[in-house]
C-alpha cells in the first residue's frame, strides 16, 4: 500500500488515477481487517478455547491416580486397575510436554495480536494519507 500511496502523490493532479488508487488502497485496508478477523477466529474457536480448557483443567489437576487398593475397593478388576494406572501415568506425562507448549502458543499468540495492531496502525495511517491526498486534490 505504500507504493500506491507514493504512486498517488506522483500522480498528475486533477487526474482519476489519484481517486483510484485511494480506493484501493481503502481496499486493501478492509481486505487487512478481513484477514485479521479470520485469523482471530481461528485462534479463538479453534484453538486458544479449547486449549485453555484443557490447560485449566490439567494445571487443576492433582495428579493423583489414586491407587490400586482404593480402585479394588471400589470393585476394579485387576485388568482395569491396569489400564488405569498406565492411562493416569501417560496422561501425567502427557500434562508435562502440554503445559509449557500451550504457554509457548499464548504467548505467541500475544505476539501475533501485537503484530495485527502494529498492521492495523500502518494501514490505517496509509489510508489516512491517501485520502487526505485525495481531499487535497477535490478541493
Amino acid at each position: 500500500m505504500r507504493s500506491l500511496v507514493a504512486q498517488e502523490r506522483s500522480a498528475p493532479t486533477g487526474s482519476i488515477a489519484r481517486t483510484q488508487i485511494s480506493v484501493i488502497v481503502g481496499q486493501r485496508d478492509i481486505a487487512g481487517g478481513q484477514l485479521d478477523i479470520q485469523i482471530d477466529q481461528i485462534w479463538d474457536f479453534e484453538i486458544e478455547g479449547p486449549g485453555t480448557g484443557l490447560y485449566r483443567h490439567l494445571a487443576n489437576w492433582d495428579g493423583n491416580c489414586g491407587n490400586a487398593d482404593q480402585l479394588r475397593r471400589r470393585g476394579a478388576t485387576p485388568q482395569s486397575i491396569q489400564t488405569w494406572e498406565g492411562s493416569c501415568r501417560q496422561a501425567l506425562a502427557e500434562r508435562e510436554k502440554f503445559i509449557p507448549m500451550y504457554k509457548r502458543t499464548m504467548e505467541q499468540r500475544a505476539q501475533l495480536k501485537s503484530f495485527q495492531s502494529a498492521a492495523e496502525a500502518r494501514r490505517k495511517a496509509l489510508v489516512d494519507e491517501a485520502n487526505r491526498i485525495d481531499y487535497a486534490e477535490a478541493r
